[in-house]
């Protein structure tokens, strides 16, 4: 069965040259037929000198457009949203349209937004319903552009004692300077109340696989989705609730795409593991028939039918992202140049901005 990725990320340190092995590799081993970049330019999971969430990484839309070249013209890139908190609020909020005009004038598919993540919360320090981002979701709304959400995050994050020492460590922990995750839901309810033809993806389910009255009122809206790219426990959710969620499938078959959450691994590891974990898990769960142990959670399938499969694993993305947008590759080369200039002390970044170069000025 044919696959439409939604959901790749692009921002480990791995090369870029080793970058495309690997994403060759696991394409083909996986059956993989089109693939959506996304764009973290504010990652709380970066490395090195992106490893900061407050540093803007200047490299990750460039990467992510230069992935959706390079796989062409079966790939799609979302774009990330880049923050200068030094403006004021009204500065922002041009700011970011500017942003998103850009980017969807040079070919980018959509918006990757990433500010609603407890850990990225604490530096952005502005909820999804704040009046920065309206002229910015008035844009994407009247022109139809695709935004993939990341809210909050499950809700042991809130109890430092029911998290495992790496999500600790990865600074996921939402103490109490953050909103709870109600309120962080309810930011995301607020939104669409202003922008209800806004196309919005809800990426892990939004985290709403425990909450089951406010998954069904996010599905009644018209151009919204759940993006099941793993988050684990929300399959576990999913399991425990298994007459509500089987009535959700069944109603709303449109509203669910496929996603992995893989990364940009070196080859070797893409061999010795071709099925990324995030798609093993989902797939496990929707495809498959078979048990899944997790973070210590244990959970059955819920496999599905043939035709809610096809929808799921690949024509509900292929229908909301159309043709890809066409590629400015004049803004590939000038951002790689600017970022050759800014980086010029960092000799990783230089490499990947070369390879960038000499493969865009040939195709």
């Amino acid at each position: 069965m044919d696959i439409f990725d939604g959901h790749i990320h692009i921002n480990s340190d791995t090369p870029m040259e080793e970058s495309v092995k690997g994403f060759e590799y696991r394409f083909k081993a996986n059956g993989y037929k089109k693939y959506a970049f996304l764009s973290l330019p504010q990652n709380s999971d970066g490395d090195g000198i992106f490893s900061k969430i407050e540093t803007v990484n200047k490299t990750s839309n460039v990467k992510a457009l230069f992935y959706k070249l390079y796989f062409s013209p079966n790939a799609y890139a979302y774009a990330g949203l880049e923050h200068d908190l030094s403006m004021s609020d009204e500065e922002r909020a041009d700011n970011l349209l500017r942003q998103a005009k850009l980017y969807m004038s040079v070919g980018f598919d959509g918006i990757k937004m990433l500010e609603g993540k407890p850990s990225n919360r604490y530096a952005v320090k502005t909820p999804y319903n704040s009046k920065v981002f309206f002229k910015f979701y008035k844009f994407m709304e009247e022109n139809g552009y695709p935004i993939t959400m990341h809210n909050a995050d499950p809700a042991s994050f809130w109890d430092k004692s029911k998290m495992s020492p790496e999500t600790i460590e990865h600074g996921w922990y939402a103490d109490d300077t953050l909103p709870t995750k109600q309120q962080m839901h309810d930011e995301v309810e607020d939104v669409l109340s202003h922008f209800p033809r806004l196309k919005l993806s809800m990426a892990h389910c939004g985290f709403m696989g425990d909450e089951p009255k406010r998954a069904e009122k996010f599905v009644t809206y018209e151009n919204t989705f759940f993006d099941v790219t793993p988050g684990p426990e929300q399959f576990y959710f999913m399991y425990n609730n298994q007459k509500f969620w089987q009535k959700m499938f069944d109603k709303y078959p449109d509203k669910f795409r496929f996603g992995s959450d893989t990364y940009n691994d070196p080859l070797d590891k893409c061999k010795a593991h071709p099925e990324y974990i995030g798609a093993k898990i989902c797939l496990d769960f929707f495809a498959r028939n078979t048990t899944t142990e997790f973070g210590g959670n244990v959970w059955r399938s819920m496999t599905q039918s043939e035709e809610f499969l096809k929808k799921l694993l690949y024509e509900n993305s292929a229908k909301l992202l159309g043709e890809p947008k066409e590629i400015n590759k004049d803004f590939i080369l000038e951002k790689a140049s600017l970022c050759k200039s800014i980086y010029a002390d960092i000799p990783s970044v230089i490499k990947d901005m070369e390879f960038i170069e000499s493969f865009t000025k040939s195709h």
